[in-house]
């Protein structure tokens, strides 16, 4: 029998375990159907009870703020969805943001979008897109690798870790096209442990896996909250828009009915507000503005009970990373305490630590994400589930910046934490696209 990855022990209360079920004998049934069920799933990622559950849905009709109501806060600030206006749409469900209208300001390829908040969303990253890719001569390849009895891994190694996740997923879909079947079906026959799952993540875009975890979580099994926030603090508008359309592709259901529908608490309401993408993504800040916030957040954190969690929520989803950089800077002037250990005197849990996660993101990402990696590979446990999505996750974002962060904040490099943490293949996958291979 494998043994079933562990999550870290965090440094304030310990952490919910995702569910393993690969071991089971009754495992296999979960790669008997279906176009619906997240490659997650199909590799054990879910409770076995979980194998005949139809996908979770939800019929709540919007607007949101017509429906959250105190205790749980009035939200007038959140914007409601967009409603379904055309009557060849299904109007019990939002409609998806257009691309066209909804762009992130600084995602463009102009220089003017080189901006101070490009930083937060931008680095040194370890993956880039392959030059002349040709993804049926990688199908080919990888196809070739799955052939025997035993698969060639360190060739589909050499393939997805050179690969972007945008090539990644058309190698999949040229697989499927050209097989007639998934990659992880063929990739299953050998066992299924760690490299598998790594492999089957790489395939699919981040927002998907976001996605499928907001659906574990909706559904009050075993997810660790700490996915959601590593999943979701450190990524612009674009990407909640993403993740939101994501949730509806796989689930057919809107992520944020749900989460107000089957989750209670201030936690909820923080993910709401991210989920819905309005943070200020311009490169200018507003000093009256940031004067008044911190005033404002001083009050509040005098009596750490709703409704001022309200307060937070709104300030540090709403404002643009630098302007919350700003505001911890003069808070800490004024009043002799970080916004920080304000924060640490009231609450405690997922949202408390979602709070704590936005101001570090903001005042020094790299060493909040070498932190995050830190904790998923500490000597008493490997969260593996956590070291996949931030290798992944950063690889084409900033992964070089943290792991030169990750030096200065621990004395070591991040690729010996990580090989000592970690082995067989599964390592070599990760060490390659760290960039130590």
């Amino acid at each position: 029998m494998q043994p079933t990855p562990n999550r870290p022990a965090s440094s304030h209360r310990e952490p919910k375990r995702t569910s393993f079920s690969r071991t089971h004998p009754g495992y296999p049934a979960c790669f008997q159907n279906e176009q619906n069920i997240p490659r997650f799933k199909k590799l054990g990622y879910h409770s076995l009870e979980e194998d005949s559950e139809e996908c979770f849905t939800s019929n709540v009709a919007p607007p949101y703020r017509d429906v959250i109501t105190p205790p749980y806060y009035t939200l007038d600030w959140i914007s409601p969805p967009h409603s379904v206006s055309n009557g060849d749409s299904d109007a019990s469900h939002p409609r998806a943001p257009d691309d066209e209208s909804e762009q992130l300001p600084c995602t463009s390829s102009s220089d003017a979008a080189i901006s101070n908040m490009s930083l937060y969303f931008s680095g040194r990253p370890t993956i880039f897109p392959a030059e002349d890719f040709d993804p049926a001569k990688d199908a080919a390849e990888i196809c070739k690798a799955m052939k025997g009895s035993d698969i060639d891994s360190r060739s589909i190694i050499s393939v997805l870790s050179k690969r972007s996740n945008e090539q990644r997923v058309a190698i999949s879909e040229k697989y499927v096209e050209l097989n007639k079947k998934e990659i992880e079906r063929s990739l299953t026959k050998s066992g299924y442990g760690n490299f598998e799952v790594l492999v089957v993540l790489s395939l699919e875009s981040l927002q998907d896996t976001i996605a499928f975890s907001l659906n574990e979580y909706v559904k009050g099994l075993d997810t660790d909250e700490n996915i959601l926030i590593q999943g979701i603090v450190p990524y612009p508008n674009s990407f909640m828009r993403e993740v939101v359309k994501s949730y509806r592709k796989q689930f057919n259901a809107d992520v944020i009915i749900d989460l107000f529908r089957h989750k209670r608490g201030d936690f909820r309401t923080i993910l709401m507000a991210l989920l819905q993408g309005i943070r200020d993504e311009n490169e200018s800040t507003d000093m009256k503005e940031m004067w008044e916030d911190a005033d404002v957040l001083y009050k509040a954190s005098a009596i750490p009970l709703s409704p001022n969690a309200e307060i937070f929520t709104r300030i540090l989803t709403q404002r643009s990373f630098l302007q919350i950089k700003q505001i911890a800077q003069y808070y800490q002037e004024k009043y002799g305490i970080s916004l920080q250990q304000c924060i640490n005197n009231g609450k405690f849990g997922g949202y408390n630590d979602t709070l704590i996660a936005l101001i570090r993101y903001a005042t020094d990402k790299d060493d909040l994400l070498a932190e995050w990696f830190h904790r998923s590979i500490q000597e008493t446990a490997t969260d593996d589930w956590a070291l996949m999505q931030l290798t992944l996750g950063r690889s084409e974002i900033d992964l070089q910046d943290v792991k030169d962060a990750y030096s200065r904040k621990y004395g070591k490099p991040l690729t010996k934490a990580i090989a000592g943490a970690t082995s067989g293949e599964y390592k070599r996958f990760l060490m390659a696209v760290i960039g130590c291979q």
